[in-house]
């Protein structure tokens, strides 16, 4: 029985010397590894074919619809652009220049300010002195002098 289970039978039709065409059976032996494969096919087909029960699951919606706070901060946001790309180009304007002369007192200040810094680059040298030493060491005669007389 399990001999029968391993063959199979095909009719291949071969040509013959004779031109005569002739139908023989063809035998074929499956490997184990063959007969494994085809099992693990069926199973799996019987399987799929079976269905199988799925678990329950709560579902969490994780790309939620936008607020209304939302959408009307998109629309501002938007108009906004718009109008900067949209916006007319710049009208020219007249300016005026307000630069005050300056009074008398502050031109006289300005004055000495100029005088004063032109005498001193302009100041003559000082001119070379002699020194003098004025408290001169005390001589031998002077230190013998102090000591007889202590």
């Amino acid at each position: 029985m399990q001999i029968a289970q391993h063959l199979s039978i095909n009719f291949v039709k071969k040509p013959s010397c004779d031109a005569v065409d002739e139908s023989l059976p063809e035998l074929i032996a499956y490997d184990c590894e063959e007969i494994k494969q085809e099992k693990s096919e069926k199973a799996l087909l019987d399987e799929i074919e079976k269905g199988t029960q799925l678990k329950h699951t709560c579902t969490v919606e994780k790309n939620p619809l936008p607020t209304k706070q939302e959408i009307q901060h998109e629309k501002t946001e938007k108009q906004l652009l718009e109008e900067i790309t949209h916006h007319p180009k710049l009208r020219r304007a007249s300016t005026l220049e307000k630069n005050p002369l300056p009074t008398p007192e502050v031109i006289a200040q300005e004055k000495k300010e100029k005088q004063l810094l032109d005498e001193i680059e302009h100041h003559p040298k000082l001119k070379p002195a002699q020194t003098m030493e004025k408290n001169p060491l005390p001589t031998q005669e002077d230190i013998e002098k102090e000591k007889t007389a202590s």
